[in-house]
């Protein structure tokens, strides 16, 4: 994978401009009521430059500062500032989000970091409402500000708890919800 590049569930690599959902097909940005969905992310990264300050999630920092590079997962990457952050130490990211607009974003600020940190992260346009990532694949699990909508999280929670390989999860949700939702190596 090139820098710049996303890379959807399938293993393809797209260009940044063509991020590609989990079954292929181009997407585009849209509005919806539904404040948990694609088309909500999309238009709210859409009506902006940054959402985000670009820095790391501080819970994020003071929990992995510490753990030996491994392979982690990036749940709701958003403008990537927390995978890219674990990339310049040396962690392999899958960065997941909701909003091809994002993950565009993400790939690009990846690209300006360079190829050999760009090239840790894969970006991955995904629902977590209804994505499972693969059991035990992950050194650490980091969710911060995660949105999946009170109806779904539980079962969210369980499937990103299941990701990780280290057991009981130690990097949570620092979006001001009950329950850790990560994990790291080491911890």
């Amino acid at each position: 994978m090139t820098a710049g590049t996303a890379r959807d569930p399938h293993g393809e690599g797209v260009t940044a401009g063509t991020v590609r959902d989990p079954h292929g097909e181009g997407v585009t940005a849209g509005t919806a009521r539904d404040p948990h969905g694609r088309a909500f992310w999309d238009a709210r990264y859409a009506s902006r430059e940054r959402i985000w300050s670009g820095e790391p999630n501080r819970q994020l920092v003071a929990e992995a500062a510490s753990l030996a590079p491994g392979r982690a997962l990036d749940v709701g990457s958003g403008e990537g500032a927390d995978a890219l952050w674990l990339a310049e130490r040396g962690w392999r990211v899958t960065a997941v989000d909701v909003s091809p607009v994002a993950l565009e974003r993400a790939a690009a600020r990846a690209a300006e970091h360079g190829d050999e940190v760009a090239s840790r992260v894969a970006w991955e346009q995904a629902d977590v409402r209804t994505w499972s990532p693969p059991v035990a694949a992950y050194d650490l699990v980091s969710a911060q500000f995660l949105h999946p909508g009170p109806d779904v999280r539980p079962q969210v929670v369980r499937r990103l708890a299941a990701a990780d390989r280290a057991g009981p999860p130690t990097v949570g949700d620092s979006g001001g919800n009950a329950g850790a939702i990560g994990g790291g190596a080491g911890a």
